[in-house]
């Protein structure tokens, strides 16, 4: 009986929520479901390890259910009693990637994963599906949830001061961005915040950004290590930090990331948050933004502000890397028989449900890649790692090359699309 009573005060907190189908279902707070996933190139397996009772539910709550086939995974919450699905989001992670290195080949390996959902108010089933034949999804893990379980942790983990860097509006009316200290030492504070503030600025300097300023927030949280900087394996550095970052992630020298993921998602229950930035407080060039699950780049490198536009891309609207001239550890990342999931590249495999409309009369598909189409939106061989067979729509993007605030029309459309799903600028 204490136990309900507690949880219902915990949650009780979070009162205020304008969607009456979310109060039908949910309480405004989130729960986080950790787990591991387990495997090779050709097999994984998920494992539970935890659920805990975390703060307000950021994301909107008159879209549950999303309204975009992204990511490699997705999550989906069905009542029990009446097998109506209450919530479905799509993400990637670390361990799908490194499933197309020729390390996944002969080794097994395990990548901690966490998913999060609105808080719910019945039993319910948690399903875990990847994605099959490019459209459909099969099962990974299904489990029910009680929400008044004794075994929901409530206990915040790593608490941490926060500071309000820009708030445009309520967390369920906007996008929320978790900005992390990783890497940065006590002495360090004064210096996050003034490097969380230029981040923000650089944000908004970007288009179409800039267009949503009243409908984003970004909060900071300081987040100590026990040293500065980051790991450089591949130079024998490591710190001690509180994340675990490090560069030479799968090998790629400038590729960086953390596998930590469990304890980033400690440091950043701190605020309300759809997506996290992880700030890494070092002068290298490097970085990394995966669907749904984390950007992360250094604060002092030339190029920083590049890095993060161009992470965001990826992390926040499911953009694809469009170059395809560096080198990457990833083998045959996409099949070219199916159709990119990506809004931003496309096999031709099914094209009319990417920026087709966007092909002005007389543009031919594919698009030479000359200097007659140099601003047209086409059809332009070279994206995705792959030199052949994948297609990007422009000559030049910040998903393709060094270019801050240079979004072609096609992501600068997929942005716009994911940021109303998150905001009442619709």
């Amino acid at each position: 009986m204490l136990r309900t009573f507690c949880t219902l005060v915990v949650l009780a907190a979070f009162l205020a929520s304008p969607a009456q189908e979310y109060d039908a279902w949910f309480y405004p707070g989130t729960l986080r479901i950790d787990y591991f996933r387990s495997g090779n190139a050709k097999e994984h397996r998920v494992t539970l390890d935890k659920l805990i009772l975390e703060g307000e539910w950021a994301g909107p709550r008159d879209g549950l259910i999303t309204p975009f086939s992204y990511g490699e995974y997705r999550v989906e919450v069905w009542d029990t009693a009446t097998a109506s699905l209450l919530y479905a989001q799509g993400f990637s992670t670390l361990f799908r990637e490194w499933q197309t290195t020729a390390e996944a080949r002969t080794l097994d390996r395990s990548f901690r994963e966490s998913v999060r959902i609105p808080y719910p108010m019945h039993p319910v089933q948690l399903r875990l599906l990847h994605r099959q034949g490019g459209t459909g999804w099969a099962p990974d893990f299904v489990t029910d949830i009680d929400p008044r379980a004794p075994d929901i942790m409530l206990e915040q983990r790593q608490p941490f001061l926060t500071t309000d860097i820009h708030v445009g509006g309520p967390a369920s009316s906007c996008l929320d961005l978790a900005i992390v200290a990783e890497g940065y030492a006590l002495h360090e504070m004064e210096k996050f915040l003034r490097d969380a503030h230029r981040f923000a600025d650089y944000l908004f300097a970007t288009r179409p950004y800039n267009e949503y300023r009243d409908h984003i927030n970004i909060r900071a949280v300081h987040s100590i290590s026990a040293e500065s900087g980051t790991d450089f394996p591949h130079e024998g550095i490591w710190k001690r930090t509180l994340m675990n970052s490090r560069f030479f992630t799968f090998g790629s020298e400038r590729y960086l990331t953390t596998d930590d993921y469990h304890s980033l998602m400690d440091v950043a229950a701190n605020v309300p948050w759809d997506q996290v930035l992880v700030l890494v407080n070092s002068k290298e060039y490097g970085g990394g933004g995966i669907y749904n699950h984390y950007l992360v780049c250094t604060s002092d490198h030339s190029l920083s502000d590049f890095v993060f536009v161009h992470e965001l891309g990826h992390s926040l609207a499911g953009l694809a890397d469009e170059y395809y001239t560096s080198s990457t550890a990833y083998e045959s990342f996409y099949d070219l028989r199916l159709e990119p999931w990506e809004p931003n590249i496309t096999t031709l495999v099914d094209f009319g449900s990417k920026w087709q409309d966007l092909i002005l009369d007389g543009t031919p598909v594919p698009t030479p890649d000359k200097a007659d189409y140099a601003r047209v939106t086409g059809v332009f061989e070279g994206a995705g790692y792959a030199e052949k067979g994948i297609y990007r729509p422009f000559q030049d993007c910040t998903m393709k090359s060094a270019s801050m605030d240079n979004f072609c029309p096609v992501c600068l459309r997929a942005i716009r699309r994911m940021m109303e799903s998150y905001t009442e600028k619709r």
